[in-house]
């Protein structure tokens, strides 16, 4: 008898192009105990094994993984499972050669079985996880020219079409009401006059051949221009709620999670609301958050030029004092065991001061309100940062900060503000008591994002962000090099670690 639950329908996330075919050999079963985390501990033999189908037992509150398979394009997964015993449910991942994360499972779907097709041709394997209290077996086996292909969704609720996925995240502004179009209200870049916030609900289409790190949209290079859901990710609708029913749809999503967990994203400088809603779909998308998503938007002007900047920092600190109101309200009323935060860029200000506010009004907090936050390329003032990380360490029970020389957007802003910022590794990285920091110079990422998105465009740093949420430690997480300084230790991204 069948009691298998599996999460089916795999997200790809990014393609491999290495080569090999295989199944077969030994299997290494690691329990929870053992403090490994998808893709940290011990990798499958790195030659792809010549057989097309595995079968492993797995037991309760374990981890085990298959053999390496080459895989070509058309060909890819099919998993199976067996057991007598009803609690039994597994999580499943696929990684490439180099432990590199390229796929994860629907945390929505429970069905017997699923199918993950490859995107390119490369040697992969597969990853179970068992956080139940029941063991059985699953059966990984290589299937050959399947029609269609492989799709997976996360961290949001989701609908599906045969060419895209439709995700939906939660969002909370306090940009002012511009107007409507067909999609619902729209929201502009400056403040609500009232300083009131805006709640509901965003659904952003994702194409099925979506690209992990890839924010698909029309390309003017191929005369593109107007966006098509089959290939880009677009906003499809914005739907208003009310604070009640807006905390009630997030505490109902937090209750259908496994893990009980939130993520709040905060977007940058030079971003529209329908740009801040692709990215954060996008963002849920690739991570493949358990529980639900929201996006607090402040009231960025959505423009590169010198004014537009110096407004988006004025708005960036008149937004500060709703979200700490926001993130009190998400800590008290959503039902969540951890909330995780993501601020890039100028979204950083308003972040940094919540975490340092939090932490001096509550001096004697046994918990932290925040679990894991990352503060990705901020574009703060290097030395007022380094001035409230003794205050902001307390507010999270970890916080990385991830930096960059190659950020051509904050040598910008070091050069109107006049003196380093945050995100910069490059005359001097900060590392700092309390915090881990990670160079992210080396990363592959967008030119035409001016290195500067490089903590959601670059396959690498998602795949890290990916680890850092499930709890995994710097020390334990493939692609980083430890570096030992007198100011202290810090992480590099090292290519092919």
């Amino acid at each position: 008898m069948c009691l298998f639950s599996v999460r089916r329908t795999l997200v790809v996330l990014l393609c491999a192009a290495v080569t090999g075919c295989w199944a077969g050999g030994g299997l290494r079963v690691q329990t929870s105990g053992e403090g490994a985390s998808p893709g940290q501990s011990e990798s499958p033999d790195s030659q792809p094994s010549q057989s097309q189908s595995q079968d492993l037992k797995v037991a309760a509150h374990s981890e085990v993984r298959s053999e390496m398979f080459h895989l070509k394009p058309g060909n890819g997964f099919e998993v199976t499972g067996s057991s007598d015993d009803s609690r039994f449910s597994v999580d499943l991942y696929v990684y490439n050669s180099d432990k590199e994360l390229v796929g994860k499972d629907d945390p929505d779907a429970t069905e017997s079985s699923f199918k993950w097709q490859a995107p390119a041709e490369g040697d992969y394997y597969v990853l179970a996880r068992d956080l139940s209290d029941g063991s059985g077996t699953i059966h990984v086996a290589v299937q050959v020219g399947w029609p269609g292909k492989s799709r997976g969704l996360g961290g949001g609720t989701v609908t599906a079409t045969p060419d895209f996925a439709v995700i939906k995240v939660f969002y909370a502004t306090d940009r002012v009401v511009a107007g409507s179009d067909s999609r619902g209200p729209t929201y502009g870049g400056d403040p609500d006059p009232n300083e009131q916030l805006h709640y509901g609900e965003v659904a952003v289409s994702i194409p099925r051949d979506h690209r992990m790190g890839e924010l698909e949209g029309p390309s003017i290079f191929k005369l593109e221009f107007t966006a098509d859901p089959k290939k880009d990710v677009m906003l499809q609708s914005v739907e208003p709620e009310d604070e009640a029913l807006f905390m009630k749809g997030v505490s109902d999503r937090v209750g259908h999670s496994q893990k009980k967990e939130i993520l709040v994203f905060v977007h940058g400088f030079n971003t529209t609301f329908e740009d801040a809603s692709r990215r954060t779909a996008q963002l849920a998308y690739d991570m493949a958050f358990d529980g639900p998503t929201i996006l607090y938007s402040w009231p960025s002007q959505g423009s590169m030029n010198p004014i537009s900047y110096n407004k988006d920092g004025r708005n960036a600190a008149l937004t500060a004092p709703h979200l700490e109101e926001f993130l009190k309200q998400v800590v008290a009323k959503s039902g969540a065991t951890t909330v995780d935060l993501i601020a890039h860029s100028m979204g950083n200000r308003p972040v940094t001061q919540a975490l340092r506010d939090f932490a001096m009004e509550n001096p004697n907090m046994k918990k932290p309100m925040f679990n894991q936050v990352a503060l990705m390329a901020p574009d703060v003032d290097a030395a007022l940062f380094k001035q409230m990380s003794p205050e902001m360490e307390h507010a999270a029970s970890r916080i990385t900060l991830y930096a960059s020389s190659r950020d051509a957007a904050l040598k910008a802003s070091e050069f109107f503000a006049g003196y380093e910022r945050a995100g910069q590794s490059e005359p001097h990285l900060l590392v700092l008591k309390g915090m881990d920091t990670v160079d992210a110079s080396a990363v592959d990422t967008s030119l035409l994002g001016f290195y500067h998105s490089y903590f959601a465009d670059s396959t690498s740093v998602l795949s890290d962000l990916f680890h850092d949420f499930l709890g995994a430690p710097a020390a334990s997480r493939v692609g980083l090099q430890a570096v030992v300084t007198a100011a202290g230790k810090y992480w590099k991204f090292v290519p092919g670690k």
